[in-house]
């Protein structure tokens, strides 16, 4: 029970306990924005959906498929989404969402999947 290992183990159990929720969804959301765009033009946008959303204070916790789907489409084009990013966005979100699918991605069922079946998932 000394040494090494065990804190070892010790950390990996506390970052577990403080996992944030919907990691994959956060980082996909960002993808989504930031494709085919400048970082600066992009990480701006980014910034003007998170507020949107209410989530510049805290996007681990409130950059969620819920705040994208409640979100207002006129507010979120205005923030510099084309029509297009915008239906990813609310696809995305619905993929996420457990009343909008009835196989909800999640963080834990995406890290069990292998290449193929993600990508089969994220685009069915």
């Amino acid at each position: 029970r000394h040494g090494t290992l065990p804190r070892i183990f010790a950390c990996q159990d506390s970052r577990r306990a403080t996992h944030e929720p919907n990691r994959a969804f956060r980082s996909l959301a960002r993808a989504i924005v930031f494709q085919q765009l400048n970082g600066t033009a992009a990480a701006t946008i980014f910034g003007r959906v998170l507020r949107c959303v209410g989530a510049e204070d805290d996007p681990a916790f409130s950059l969620t498929p819920d705040a994208i789907i409640d979100a207002d489409e006129a507010q979120m084009r205005a923030c510099g989404l084309s029509q297009r990013k915008y239906e990813y966005l609310v696809s995305l979100a619905s993929a996420f969402h457990p009343s909008h699918s009835d196989y909800p991605l999640t963080d834990e069922s995406l890290e069990s999947m292998d290449d193929v079946e993600v990508m089969s998932s994220l685009v069915a």
